[in-house]
């Protein structure tokens, strides 16, 4: 039956969550340990879409159970497809003997100070994220956003691997 409950989502869609059919993001959910509703639209196709939202969204429903009977595999097994999609594969990078300029901020709030530091001959670990994690020779560390206020480094062959002003990272210093 075609028109909407409420600002929410269609009829349709409706009737499609009462005969056992999830969006993506409830089928994520549902799956559990770290899946996610893009792993969901990646490796499941989907029975068929609904208007939501006042906006008129096209959201796409997906039945496990169907996908299931169809490819002739059990639902745990699909599951499984999902959380292992949903595990992003980042490489590790580790540069040695790097030199590392960053600010080192005090005082008050109302008057702060910045300090430039350096430091020579540091291991800086990439996760691929946000923070860097930064290893002295003397083995303190600490973490550092990639591209926080003052932040310069750079690995031992003068390649640029974190700037304040992100273009630079990739070029000589």
């Amino acid at each position: 039956m075609a028109g909407y409950a409420g600002y929410s989502k269609s009829n349709n869609a409706l009737f499609a969550e009462q005969d056992g059919k999830m969006t993506a993001t409830a089928l994520a959910k549902m799956i559990g340990r770290g899946a996610t509703a893009a792993a969901v639209a990646a490796v499941l196709p989907s029975c068929e879409w609904h208007h939501t939202s006042k906006n008129y969204n096209m959201t796409f429903y997906y039945d496990i159970d169907a996908i299931a009977e169809e490819r002739m595999v059990s639902v745990e097994s699909l599951a499984e497809l999902v959380i292992a999609a949903s595990v992003k594969q980042v490489p590790v990078k580790v540069y040695e003997n790097c030199v590392i300029t960053w600010l080192e901020w005090s005082g008050t709030m109302k008057r702060r100070t910045a300090t430039e530091r350096t430091a020579i001959g540091v291991q800086v670990v990439d996760k691929g994220k946000t923070m860097l994690e930064i290893t002295k020779e003397n083995g303190v560390s600490f973490r550092k956003k990639r591209d926080c206020r003052g932040i310069k480094i750079v690995n031992a062959e003068g390649i640029v691997i974190a700037a304040e002003d992100g273009w630079r990272v990739g070029l000589e210093a």
